[in-house]
Formats: C-alpha cells, structure tokens, sequence
C-alpha cells in the first residue's frame, strides 16, 4: 500500500495545474499505468470532488482498491470526509447492482470492509446503506470458499459490518437467518452471530435455529445440529438431547447431542440423558443407551449409578450372541464404576434387590469383578433367581442369574 501510496502522491504532483475532464480519466483506463493515474486524480484535493470520486470509480472496476485505500488513509480528516460518501456509494452500487462483474463486486466488498473502518465520519444513513450492502453481498457468497471473489472472507466482511453498525447489521442478519433455506446460509449466519456475542440477537437467532430444526425433523443436517449447540441456548440443547432418543434422527446428529451437546449442558443434561438410557433402538444396537449411560456416569459419577442403572429398561432389547451382554456390563464396571469402587460397593449391593432385573445383573456383575473376596457371601441371596441372562454364555447355552451365582459359589 505504502508503493501505491507513494505513486499516487507522486502522479497528484505531477497532473498539477492540467485540466482533465472525464473523458480524460476514462481514457486512462486503457493506458499503461492508467490506475497510478487515476489515484494521482483521486489524491489531488485541487480537483473537482465529482471527477475524484469518479476516478475512485474507475479504479474500483479495475480493482485498484489498494490506491483507493492508500488515498483515503493519507489524506487529511476533512478531505476524508469529502471523499467518503460518494466512495461509499459507489460500493453499494456496485454490490447491489445486478450489471458489474464478480470481480469488480468482489472488490468493491474489500473496499466496502475498508471503508467501515471509517463509518463514524459517514452519516447514519450513508454508513447503514454500506454496512448492509457489504453484510447481504458476503451472506450471498458465503458458500463460496474457494476461489472467493474477495480478499477479505466473508465472515470477516460481516463481521466488520456489524461491529460498525450493529444496530443495522444484525437485524439484517436476523432477517437473513429466518428466510434462508440453504443451510449453509443458517450455519453461516448462526455462528457469526455467537461471535458477536449480543444476549438478545444470541437468544432470536436460538429460536430461528429451532423453527429450522423443527421443519427438517427428522432430517436435521449435522451443521445445524453443530451450529444449535454452538449458540448455547438451553432450549436448543434440550431440543437436541430429545432427537437423540430418535431413530429416525442421523446418527450423527444424535452423536453431537450426546457429546457437544451434553458438554454444553452439564449436569442439567441429567434427566434427558436418563430418558436416552431408557430408549430401546435395537436397529443400532442401542449405542446412544451404552453413550448415554458412559455420560450420566461422567457428570454423577457413583451419586447417580443408582438411577442410571434403574433407568435400564426391563422390557427393551440386550445382547443374546455369545457373551456380548456380559462384555459390555464387565466394561461398564471394570472403566466406569472402578473408577470409585469403594462408594460404589454400598449402591450395588442396594440394586441386588431391585426389581429391575437388568439393574440387578450390572449390580451382580460389577461385584463379581471389583470385589471378588466378597462377592459371594454379598450375593448369596440370589442363587435362587431364575432370571434368564441373556448373551452371558459362550456357548450360547440359557442361564440364569441364580446359575451365575451358584456357579461363583462353588469355584
């Protein structure tokens, strides 16, 4: 910019004291060093304000917006002022308008994003006009990541916008989220809206996000799952949490609930992840049931095993092949409920009477293994239940958990 700079000063010095008419300035435009011209035009303060602007004009469809830059940083507060509105003008209508090639767009939004540096010494409305222009421009391309027509990227385009003229841009921003219908128009917008980290615009643009979600459900893309968690909103989270009780819901989507999304909530993620653990999905092989229950012990740890394992439900489908159910309860115990093995002895050896059967196999289980010295004088009141245990032999062979017991006896 400096070079550019320098040229400008140099070229202003040197067209001093000859006239010029338009027809000239457009003329330079077909000559070698034509746009070192028109900045010189651009920086002479001596000149007619409308041919200034014009020349401004001219370099912007040549995409001499580094000149443009470097005249209006080193003129004078006043001139500044001068140039601005119609530099301004120019780039909304170039931006708005439907005639100017992508390229000259594409400038004129590197110009506009400059040029918002310097909204102050604009009027409200000239500074709103450029900030909302720059803002729906780099919405509408902001699927455009590579071979992007701008220097600039559009999210850093909106975001300058907006930190200009927030009370413009965002509900500009407002509007665009609650008429897109491509998500990546949603996405777009909802994040740059959680940077901008405004309570109010956070919480309108919380519940566009869940119309949206509502309207695809159950197809709801994994972005805007991301995005939805991203904003932070309670009810959003909660909203996600449900839809992983879904099987119809995208794995994927529903994994983000279990994770990001359970990360977000903390422990107020408890009673939907109890609900999740109580959801039979046998077409996936209950993996959110396995998450969910790995969840709940991450945020209660041995203070809510009891209604984690209680939550299990009787009635739903387990493991029957081999012994698939007993692997994932030896893991549950051996990485989960070992972590506090001495507070949990008290919880599990109250489950060993409950009348959840599928609680009493984790409580029975997870003594075999963590305490196994006293395991069977702990479970010796069960030698005599005959509930069948599914997937607990290797050879496939029926069992029962008084079988379990009697067999832990007698070794």
């Amino acid at each position: 910019m400096r070079a550019a700079l320098f040229g400008s000063l140099v070229l202003a010095l040197a067209l001093a004291g000859c006239a010029f008419d338009e027809n000239d300035l457009r003329t330079w435009r077909q000559v070698k060093d034509g746009d070192r011209k028109l900045a010189g035009y651009l920086a002479d303060t001596e000149r007619d304000l409308h041919l200034r602007v014009l020349a401004g004009s001219m370099l912007l469809e040549m995409r001499g917006v580094a000149h443009i830059m470097g005249v209006v940083q080193s003129t004078t507060v006043d001139d500044r002022a001068r140039l601005l509105p119609g530099l301004a003008a120019r780039v909304v209508l170039v931006l708005d308008g439907a005639d100017f090639a992508p390229e000259e767009k594409g400038a004129a939004a590197d110009l506009g994003y400059y040029l918002l540096e310097h909204a102050p010494q604009l009027d409200a409305e000239r500074a709103d006009k450029l900030a909302a222009a720059v803002t729906g421009w780099a919405i509408d391309h902001a699927a455009e990541v590579q071979n992007r027509p701008s220097q600039r990227a559009q999210d850093q385009l909106v975001l300058a916008a907006a930190v200009a003229r927030p009370e413009s841009v965002v509900p500009l921003m407002l509007d665009r989220l609650a008429d897109a219908q491509d998500v990546g128009e949603m996405v777009f917008i909802g994040r740059l809206l959680v940077r901008l980290k405004d309570a109010d615009a956070l919480g309108r643009s919380a519940a566009l996000l869940l119309d949206h979600a509502r309207k695809r459900y159950p197809e709801i893309p994994v972005a805007l799952a991301e995005t939805m968690v991203a904003n932070g909103n309670e009810t959003l989270l909660r909203f996600l949490l449900e839809t992983a009780r879904d099987p119809k819901v995208p794995m994927a989507v529903r994994a983000t609930a279990v994770n990001e999304g359970v990360d977000a909530l903390g422990k107020r993620a408890v009673s939907g992840l109890l609900a999740l653990v109580a959801t039979d999905d046998p077409a996936h092989g209950n993996d959110a049931r396995w998450h969910a229950l790995d969840r709940l012990w991450e945020l209660t740890g041995v203070g809510g095993l009891r209604d984690a394992l209680h939550a299990l439900p009787p009635n739903g489908t387990w493991p029957r092949e081999g012994l698939s159910f007993k692997a994932d309860v030896d893991l549950f115990c051996d990485q989960k409920v070992g972590q506090q093995k001495a507070a949990a002895l008290p919880v599990l050896s109250g489950l060993l009477t409950d009348n959840n059967w599928v609680a009493r196999v984790f409580a029975v289980e997870c003594i075999v293994r963590l305490y196994p010295d006293d395991a069977p004088r702990l479970l010796e009141g069960l030698a005599a239940d005959e509930t069948p245990l599914p997937g607990w032999s290797a050879d496939g062979q029926p069992t029962t958990v008084g079988a379990v017991v009697r067999k832990l006896a007698a070794e």
